[in-house]
């Protein structure tokens, strides 16, 4: 399933840049709209092919999210699915 385009101020983009680029890194694609008008679309690199763990670190490293129970199950999944 294809991530869905979230909205984001130019203030906001600015104050989280960092955050924001996480999110990106993750497959997350943004528009960033200023005054109410829409002035760019910002998202992942296409075509760039990237490590599961790649994926995994990003969020892990400046969240507080942790992983649920089945998640080493259903990384095995995706792993046996990759392989």
């Amino acid at each position: 399933m294809k991530n869905q385009i979230k909205r984001v101020t130019a203030t906001q983009a600015a104050r989280h840049f960092s955050r924001l680029l996480d999110r990106i890194e993750a497959g997350d694609e943004f528009v960033v709209r200023r005054r109410s008008e829409v002035v760019a679309r910002i998202g992942p690199v296409s075509g760039v092919p990237r490590k599961i763990s790649e994926c995994i670190a990003v969020p892990l490293k400046r969240s507080s999210a942790r992983p649920d129970p089945d998640f080493l199950h259903d990384l095995l999944e995706i792993i046996e699915f990759h392989s």
